[in-house]
């Protein structure tokens, strides 16, 4: 039997992703952690581009865990509704609309590179608003979710059936946007107990 390591791999990167996705949901309905809606929806709607990208793309198992975060994000903008935060202040408005303009650009977009990049640009405004909200309260996120999506895409990379950039960027930059977002909980967590 001849076993693809390239399935071993993309399935850890599902695996790894999972608890990170039940312990934030579990926090929110608990009210402990308070998901900004905004930034959880953008993340969504960004993921499915990106893995339409790399479905097209023939990314094959390193597309997995971008299905997965799709699935995730979308359960987690759904309880925000209810049980997060949905204030907009006015710079979250401007940043809300330059993402919505990414998102359009990207269905009117013919270049496939071209949308992938504006839908990554629009996914890290989403990053800018929960790093808001993570600076000013950062005990109302759950800092292991972010630990997760950020080692869930390193393996998801070796996973990649083709190796492209328009199947590397958006598992790439969410590597990084995520490790930067759960360093920024930790770092302000530490200053404020600091005080």
């Amino acid at each position: 039997m001849n076993f693809d390591y390239k399935v071993l791999l993309g399935l850890l990167a599902v695996f790894i992703s999972l608890p990170g996705y039940v312990i934030y949901i579990r926090n929110t309905l608990s009210g402990k952690t308070k998901p900004q809606f905004y930034s959880w929806l953008i993340w969504a709607v960004l993921a499915g581009i990106g893995y339409s990208s790399q479905i097209v793309s023939n990314a094959g198992p390193g597309s997995w865990v971008t299905g997965v975060t799709v699935l995730g994000c979308g359960v987690i903008a759904v309880l925000a509704l209810f049980k997060g935060d949905m204030h907009l202040s006015g710079v979250d408005k401007v940043l809300l609309g330059l993402s919505s303009i990414a998102v359009l650009l990207r269905v009117l977009t013919d270049n496939p590179l071209e949308a992938l990049i504006l839908a990554v640009g629009a996914a890290l405004v989403g990053y800018v608003f929960t790093s808001k909200k993570a600076y000013s309260n950062p005990q109302q996120e759950t800092v292991i979710t972010y630990v997760l999506n950020s080692v869930k895409f390193f393996p998801s990379l070796f996973a990649l059936s083709t190796v492209s950039k328009l199947t590397f960027i958006y598992p790439f930059s969410m590597l990084l946007a995520n490790a930067w977002l759960a360093g920024l909980i930790i770092v302000r967590r530490k200053q404020l107990n600091a005080r």
